[in-house]
């Protein structure tokens, strides 16, 4: 079977000599047996792949077997850090961080049931805007996870090493949802409108620049003071509507996250699963 073509080049666009990118990939982990099952899997629960699992994670390796690679971050949860050996197998020298804020919300007491009225509520409540509601018994509410996580990526955009140009994140369905409406959208209405199959690969470019400056108009990120070339810098396959009544109830955005002014986020490709079509 033919190789599959590579993925966009890094920023298309004509960056100013302040700028300096790096190519990010946001990765969701193989499958489990918790998830062929339906079983609710966030941080509390921790299994290994499951057969299928391991067939998709060895795939998504071969997908990356000709893209660069620096640096690889997983959570502390072991179906990241397996799912990101088999990327690993073709970039050996790859530095790895591992990180306990990057791993996936918690269901607090529905870990490890299946899907009940109480969960389905908690969806429905998130669909109307109110992401401050969370699972009983100490689960975590979508601003709960944002806070954590959101920063934690940011940071590692500011510390890794000049020379890690491309990073691979893989971790967790429900975090990376959170993750790409708040970076890409600064609003978790768009949560939703995110896909997160196993192993899916999201491929976003992030620009450093302490002289941009950057607004939201409707919940797209819009670049300021760089001339035509980064205006509107997110890519078209961006989700630019988001839940109608979500927005009217204001809730979506999280008041106690700053996010940095010199940092943009551009999409390239969003939820990339054609690894799969070859199981």
């Amino acid at each position: 079977m033919a190789a599959l073509p590579g993925f966009p080049p890094l920023t298309a666009a004509p960056l100013p000599p302040s700028t300096t990118a790096k190519r990010v990939y946001f990765i969701r982990h193989g499958e489990t047996d918790a998830n062929a099952s339906g079983m609710m899997q966030g941080s509390g629960v921790d299994l290994p792949l499951s057969i299928l699992g391991k067939a998709q994670a060895a795939a998504l390796g071969k997908r990356f077997e000709s893209e660069k690679v620096d640096l690889v971050v997983v959570s502390t949860l072991k179906r990241t850090a397996e799912t990101a050996n088999y990327i690993k197998q073709f970039h050996p020298n790859a530095r790895t961080i591992e990180l306990k804020d990057l791993v996936e919300i918690s269901w607090g007491e529905w870990e490890g049931l299946p899907p009940t009225k109480g969960i389905t509520d908690l969806w429905k409540a998130w669909e109307d805007g109110n992401f401050d509601a969370a699972s009983p018994g100490g689960g975590e509410s979508p601003i709960d996870v944002e806070a954590r996580a959101v920063p934690a990526i940011y940071n590692i955009l500011r510390q890794c090493l000049p020379t890690e140009q491309n990073i691979a994140f893989v971790l967790h369905g429900r975090l990376i949802r959170i993750i790409l409406a708040s970076i890409l959208n600064h609003d978790l209405s768009y949560m939703n409108t995110y896909h997160h199959a196993n192993t899916c690969i999201n491929v976003l470019d992030a620009c450093k620049d302490d002289e941009l400056k950057r607004r939201f108009v409707n919940g797209v990120q819009t670049i300021l003071n760089r001339g035509p070339s980064m205006i509107d810098a997110v890519g078209a396959s961006l989700p630019t509507t988001p839940n109608t009544v979500t927005r009217a109830v204001g809730k979506a955005l999280n008041p106690t996250l700053a996010h940095p002014n010199d940092i943009v986020f551009r999409a390239v490709v969003l939820n990339d699963t054609a690894h799969l079509a070859r199981l």
